[in-house]
Order: C-alpha cells, then structure tokens, then sequence
C-alpha cells in the first residue's frame, strides 16, 4: 500500500527536523571544530536551516517519487 502525501510530509518533517536539532548543536560543531572554525549558535541555526530545506524537499520528491513508481 502506497504512503499518502500528507503521511510522506509528516515523516520527512519529522526526519528533517531530528536531523536539524542534531545538526546545530553536535554535527556542525564537531565537523566545523575539526577545522578550527567557531560559530556562533544563530549562525549554526542559520546553516542548518538551510541544509534542512533543501533536505526536506529532495527527500519529499525523491519518496514521492519512489511512490509513484511502486
């Protein structure tokens, strides 16, 4: 049986939003540290909302897509 649209956007918001809280406060500052750069939180937060809005929409179109074809 087929993922709904709405079911399709509820997990992908779920997904991105855990990857986003993950990002900003463990994954940019481990990686970004490794190359001695400090960043302030806001602009964490920026960065990672960016990354997060491209991530959601591919991965809203790529399930979509895979949805269609089975």
């Amino acid at each position: 049986m087929a993922q709904s649209k709405t079911l399709s956007l509820v997990e992908m918001f779920v997904n991105i939003v855990g990857g986003m809280v993950l990002g900003i406060f463990v994954i940019q500052p481990l990686a970004l540290g490794l190359y001695d750069i400090h960043l302030p939180l806001q602009t964490n937060f920026e960065l990672a909302l960016i990354f997060t809005a491209v991530s959601f929409i591919r991965g809203y179109i790529v399930r979509r897509i895979f949805n269609k074809l089975s």
